[in-house]
């Protein structure tokens, strides 16, 4: 992948860090969630963000066994916010589709090809950082878990994320959701 592209994929670092400042302040003033992920697809020409939020009253309907799990899973959460990353989203469809005019993406075998596997470490890796950031300057306030999330799937982002954004409680309850298969 050649500089140009990467270049332009960090010039969005700042959008994305303020896109997820002021959705963290609107979504706490609506529901105070406890939870927040960044749900992104798993193609790369649909890696745009939608935000997905949870509050402890959603957990009231499910037992004491299936509480975890649902705690702890973005895809059953009630909350999913479109309007916070619209600028970003359509910057971001700018750089990929001029990524995909530039450089093969996907090769004969339907698998990413190097330029595409180094576009996508690259976006994950603003998306992680921008999280962290975030965290680390204490704007989640109340939202004490906080997770990169990719629906169906197991890439490393999720696991890494989730590692890397949040602790006590979450890692004490939810860590062996995230764990390698040992098998």
């Amino acid at each position: 992948m050649n500089s140009e592209i990467r270049d332009f994929l960090h010039s969005l670092l700042p959008l994305l860090e303020e896109s997820i400042r002021k959705s963290i302040v609107s979504v706490i003033k609506k529901k105070d969630p406890y939870g927040y992920a960044l749900l992104i697809d798993e193609d790369l020409e649909q890696a745009s963000v939608v935000l997905v939020t949870n509050n402890e009253e959603s957990l009231t309907q499910y037992d004491e066994k299936e509480v975890i799990e649902y705690r702890y899973s973005p895809d059953e959460w009630e909350d999913w916010h479109y309007e916070y990353f619209k600028e970003f989203n359509e910057k971001l469809d700018t750089i990929y589709a001029h990524f995909e005019e530039t450089h093969k993406v996907i090769d004969e075998e339907c698998c990413y090809t190097n330029d595409g596997m180094e576009y996508m470490d690259t976006l994950y890796s603003i998306y992680l950082l921008a999280m962290k950031k975030v965290k680390n300057a204490g704007q989640f306030k109340s939202i004490w878990y906080r997770v990169i999330w990719i629906s169906d799937s197991d890439r490393n982002i999720i696991k890494d994320s989730f590692f890397e954004l949040n602790e006590g409680r979450v890692i004490d309850e939810a860590s062996y959701l995230f764990a390698e298969d040992d098998a």
